[in-house]
């Protein structure tokens, strides 16, 4: 019995051991940021990447070869974590390393623009987005904007722009809450513009789907959009004018694209086209007001020429399907000896996931 007994006492001291070395032996793996930031000068500190997301760290320089175990240990995991994951992790030049409080600090020096998640995207679920500005020699009375395209995700909270001045060497950062509800392509673009100067701006490309998040994914532009070219009219409000496509163009879908004007003026002489994007769509049927002369320039340039009285509605319509993944303009125009040329745009998106189109005056 007391045998038995000492075995038993044996046998736990073994598997106390082997936990214990255990835990020293993957005290790497866990590793805390905390664990090796103290310090007492600056000159005790470096900077190092991150480990998964974020900005980069300072830790004390004695810990490095610690640090540089822990990140090699957490590579080696069968999913690893996306490296930036938080996408994009500003790069290690924008900071310095300074000891505060006994503790390694990361201080960004350099002026920046950085879009950054607050964790990892997930379809129809609230995300911070967050906007981070800086500018050594500081912006005055400038405007921040954070654009989407396709402009399909919904601001949960927060606002998409900042008006102000930002002193030298501050950081100003606009948050906001987002949902992406919808799987596909989405790009961010995030921008501060002085009245004088140069913008500080950035740009996040990521796919979104019920897997998860990929970053740096675009959707490709099959669209022969080289030598576009688009008119700018003065768009007098003498001439009432729209363009609609309906419904909302997808991949192998098909729409309808409308250009429709009425003068509140006789005119004489006028013409009006249907311009769509090369490239981008097989096209059905095209209507034309009666009369006039109508006809195609090239294979995209739908237009009618004769005379409107006032009050008379003209438009040319398109059925189209579309075969190819890209992006650009469609527009309508109007030329006539009675007013300045008038134009109205569609900009038109179509990746494998969605389609969008938004009415804009110019591009």
């Amino acid at each position: 019995m007391k045998k038995t007994r000492s075995c038993l006492y044996w046998l736990l001291g073994i598997i106390f051991l082997c936990l214990v070395l255990a835990a020293l032996a993957w005290k790497p793996f866990f590793l805390k940021t905390s664990d090796v930031n103290a310090c007492v000068v600056d000159l005790d500190c470096i900077i190092v990447r991150p480990v998964g997301c974020g900005y980069p760290n300072s830790i004390n320089q004695s810990s490095l070869a610690l640090w540089n175990l822990h990140y090699k240990l957490r590579q080696k995991l069968p999913f690893p974590p996306i490296i930036g994951a938080c996408a994009p992790s500003p790069p290690v030049e924008a900071f310095q390393h300074e000891c505060l409080q006994g503790t390694c600090r990361a201080i960004v020096i350099s002026d920046h623009a950085f879009l950054e998640f607050s964790q990892e995207p997930v379809l129809g679920v609230p995300t911070d987005l967050f906007f981070r500005i800086r500018s050594s020699s500081g912006l005055e009375d400038s405007n921040a904007t954070i654009e989407f395209m396709p402009n399909l995700v919904t601001v949960h909270s927060g606002n998409l722009t900042w008006e102000g001045t930002l002193a030298p060497n501050t950081e100003e950062q606009i948050q906001l809450s987002v949902i992406f509800p919808k799987p596909g392509y989405y790009q961010i673009h995030g921008e501060a513009l002085p009245i004088q100067g140069d913008s500080l701006q950035d740009d996040v490309y990521l796919l979104i789907t019920d897997e998860g998040v990929q970053y740096g994914e675009k959707p490709t532009n099959q669209w022969d959009i080289s030598h576009s070219a688009y008119p700018v009219g003065e768009n007098d409000p003498r001439l009432f004018r729209e363009l609609v496509l309906d419904p909302v163009p997808v991949l192998d879908g098909q729409t309808t694209i409308t250009y429709r004007i009425r003068p509140a003026i006789d005119l004489s002489s006028v013409t009006i086209q249907l311009v769509l994007p090369p490239g981008a769509f097989t096209v059905g049927d095209v209507e034309y007001p009666a009369g006039g002369e109508q006809g195609v320039y090239g294979s995209t340039q739908y237009y009618w020429s004769g005379s409107a009285q006032a009050g008379e509605t003209l438009e040319i319509r398109a059925t189209v399907k579309v075969t190819k993944t890209g992006w650009g303009y469609a527009y309508g125009d109007t030329r006539s000896t009675e007013l300045p040329e008038n134009v109205i745009m569609a900009f038109v998106y179509v990746d494998e996931y969605n389609g969008y189109c938004e009415i804009r005056e110019r591009p």
